[in-house]
């Protein structure tokens, strides 16, 4: 069994792109711990790599068409029950989830964490990633005019 939160997926993405993690602060003037992560650069490139084909071609391809945004992403499903009850009620489908990185333009970029319980599947936490990124962008769009 594998236990992570939203908060450690998105502390691990982030881990991907900046190649140190960073310790999870609760107020701004706290100040910010991080430790150099060791895993080759090479590696590190192979996941960026990957999680910008999941964008591409993958599981995670709803968001792949939004102008001005730069998107990395993963998605994954958490099993909480055996596969053969999953049919048996929606309560047992799996949680779903997406995790990305992204920027619009050349703005720093961010995280989100998308976690849909008893989705069964990436789409429900994709389009919801999806409605948001537009969002986002549409806002920052209007900041830069």
């Amino acid at each position: 069994y594998l236990s992570t939160t939203p908060l450690q997926i998105a502390r691990m993405q982030s881990a991907i792109f900046t190649g140190f993690l960073v310790k999870p602060r609760l107020l701004e003037n706290e100040p910010v711990e991080i430790e150099d992560l060791a895993i080759q650069s090479e590696t590190l490139h192979f996941l960026q790599k990957s999680m910008k084909a999941t964008v591409q071609v993958g599981t995670g391809k709803r968001v792949r068409d939004i102008d001005d945004m730069t998107i990395y992403a993963k998605t994954g499903t958490a099993q909480i029950s055996s596969l053969q009850n999953r049919h048996l009620s929606d309560k047992l489908r799996e949680h779903a989830w997406f995790v990305g990185t992204f920027s619009y333009k050349d703005a720093d970029p961010l995280i989100i964490v998308v976690l849909v319980e008893h989705a069964g599947g990436s789409r429900a936490p994709t389009t919801i990633a999806k409605k948001f990124l537009i969002n986002y962008r549409d806002s920052m769009h209007q900041m830069y005019k």
